[in-house]
């Protein structure tokens, strides 16, 4: 047996596992399990939440909340099956709105930024360019005059 650091090889892979197996235990115990009811207040609050964070990232939500509604009126029923196939096309839709949510937000911030941007220029731009143009317009209609000399 190879003795490394006063731990075995065996200990080491042991250990390496038992790591490996409760990392996959808590990612498993995190994520909401494909067959718990849809219809429960921890499933339903939280596609609530998830509803309002990307909605505070700029994203339209509007087709996901129709498919809430649609789940809210099946588990009210008491259609699980039904709920389900719908909380299955509500999490597909969440996770596409997730996706672009990254994108979406920093689209909105660049736009704000821009016309924040232009719109503290117009005050500095009518200051410099205003009397320019007016004087180029004044020499425009003024330059066909002719200038005579009186005594």
């Amino acid at each position: 047996m190879l003795w490394i650091g006063g731990v075995g090889r065996s200990g080491a892979l042991g250990s390496a596992a038992l790591l490996l197996l409760l990392t996959v235990l808590v990612a498993l115990a995190s994520h909401p399990a494909v067959s718990q009811n849809p219809c429960s207040l921890e499933v339903l609050s939280e596609v609530v939440r998830t509803l309002e964070e990307l909605s505070s990232r700029f994203v339209d939500v509007g087709g996901a909340v129709e498919y809430l509604d649609q789940l809210l009126k099946a588990c009210s029923r008491g259609d699980v099956g039904g709920a389900s196939s719908i909380y299955s096309k509500l999490a597909e839709t969440l996770g596409h709105l997730r996706e672009y949510s990254r994108t979406r937000f920093w689209e909105v911030m660049a736009y704000r930024a821009t016309y924040t941007a232009a719109l503290v220029l117009v005050p500095i731009l009518t200051y410099v360019l205003l009397p320019r143009a007016y004087l180029y317009l004044w020499y425009l209609a003024r330059r066909g005059w002719t200038v005579v000399r009186r005594r």
